[in-house]
């Protein structure tokens, strides 16, 4: 029988004494969310569960702290925690159920805690907004690609076999034969690139024929990479063997490109990026924008960039995941920026560069771990958000969340057009419903009134 207002107020003002204080979250979390439905005449156990199982976007099952299914998620932290990751968790475990095939158990509200503060989310408050995976950017911006890739051997192979060789290999090989010297390439992917590391890979694209042949060693490794790719079950991979000295897919410019890589540290304020030289060949465990400029670096390394990626892009375990058609393509870039305002960018960009440089024997990992961040890198990109904040209105955005509602406001304007056109129809592009509201966004996979969820 339900209770009455005056009795949940009474019942309310006690709770709130009882758990005056407590920051004990594994000790205490339990008995406080069981307290926490009695406030309201509800026993917990008779309608939610506590540790829910559910899969996250890589597969993993993850646990949610209490679930009432089809009405709430509650994801719990200790006092002072950031509850702003409490909520991304509490989103993709609505992703992670609508994944799964469990549409009908997404909740209509979020809430997190630290027992000190108590924070409500109503998603059906939320206009439906739908991320689509798009092949091209939103905005006039640069073309994002993934780096190459090898498709050279089976993911159980050893070392002596493949198109990346090892420091011992890549020795062995210029005493055979030295004129490959010039064809054996350092190979950079995301892990490489943020650990301050690289491999050897053969990149024989302009070889001749009698050099190929003039190493032993060399035709035995490309002739099991002919081997693999004709023993595949695709069409596509056994016609590579025809060309077992080329990487499956090459996208590697001619010239100095940014280099993004597809996963990092969830602790990371910024996902660090920085430019690379042509000779140097991307791997695809890295995304590259070709051409790019000072500009373009600023943007994609600044606050109102990876506030974006944080709340629409995926996670590989509890790392962000960047992804070029839902993160970059549907990125709203500044539109028209004046001369003025490009150069502050540029600037700003130019002096986290420099930031970097005063460091030259330190890894990316290591520069931009929270803890050990050096005063001028932080001080660097503190200037290049502001720059870039200017760019989209007069004066800067104190905190990621107005950045994120501003930039979901930009996108709904600009994808507008394209929703009218396939309102009631089935696209081929991949969508992920996307829920943003005035105290705050988060991302939903519910069915929402514009389309379905992300297949």
């Amino acid at each position: 029988m339900p209770i009455s207002w005056n009795e949940i107020r009474a019942n309310a003002i006690a709770f709130s004494k009882e758990w005056m204080g407590e920051t004990r979250e594994k000790a205490e979390a339990k008995s406080f969310w069981d307290e926490f439905f009695g406030v309201f005449g509800l026993r917990r156990r008779h309608v939610a569960a506590f540790e829910a199982p559910v899969k996250d976007l890589s597969g993993n099952w993850g646990y949610i702290d209490l679930f009432w299914r089809g009405t709430l998620i509650v994801e719990h932290k200790s006092r002072g925690k950031d509850l702003s990751k409490a909520n991304v968790q509490a989103m993709e475990y609505i992703r992670g159920l609508v994944d799964s095939g469990r549409g009908d158990e997404v909740p209509r509200y979020v809430i997190v805690s630290d027992f000190e503060k108590i924070a409500l989310h109503d998603l059906a408050d939320a206009p439906d907004l739908l991320l689509t995976k798009r092949t091209k950017p939103i905005s006039p911006a640069p073309e994002i690609l993934y780096g190459s890739m090898m498709i050279d051997k089976a993911r159980s192979a050893g070392e002596d076999e493949g198109l990346v060789i090892t420091e011992v290999e890549r020795t062995s090989l210029l005493a055979e034969s030295p004129g490959l010297k010039g064809h054996i390439r350092k190979l950079l992917g995301g892990e490489e690139f943020i650990n301050g590391s690289y491999r050897w890979c053969l990149w024989l694209v302009d070889a001749p024929p009698e050099l190929l042949r003039e190493s032993p060693r060399l035709r035995a490794r490309l002739e099991k990479v002919r081997k693999f790719r004709l023993g595949s079950g695709r069409d596509q991979t056994r016609n590579l063997a025809a060309t077992p000295a080329l990487f499956g897919e090459i996208r590697q410019p001619t010239s100095r490109y940014l280099l993004i890589p597809k996963v990092s540290s969830e602790t990371r304020r910024y996902i660090p990026i920085g430019f690379i030289a042509p000779a140097i060949i991307a791997s695809g465990s890295a995304l590259i924008v070709p051409n790019a400029t000072l500009y373009d670096f600023g943007v994609i390394s600044s606050a109102m960039h990876n506030a974006w990626m944080r709340y629409v892009g995926g996670r590989l375990e509890s790392r962000y995941q960047y992804s070029n058609q839902i993160v970059y393509n549907n990125f709203v870039w500044p539109k028209n920026p004046t001369a003025h305002q490009k150069a502050a960018v540029e600037k700003a960009a130019e002096a986290v560069l420099a930031a970097r440089k005063q460091f030259p024997n330190t890894s990316l990992a290591d520069l931009y771990d929270p803890v050990t961040t050096p005063r001028a890198l932080s001080k660097a990109h503190a200037k290049l958000d502001r720059a870039v904040d200017r760019c989209y209105r007069p004066h800067p955005f104190d905190r990621d969340r107005l950045r994120v509602e501003f930039l979901f406001g930009l996108f709904e304007k600009a994808s507008a057009p394209l929703v009218a056109r396939t309102e009631g129809g089935k696209g081929r592009n991949e969508t992920r419903a996307v829920r943003s509201r005035r105290g705050g966004v988060s991302r939903a996979g519910r069915r929402g009134r514009r389309g379905s969820p992300r297949g």
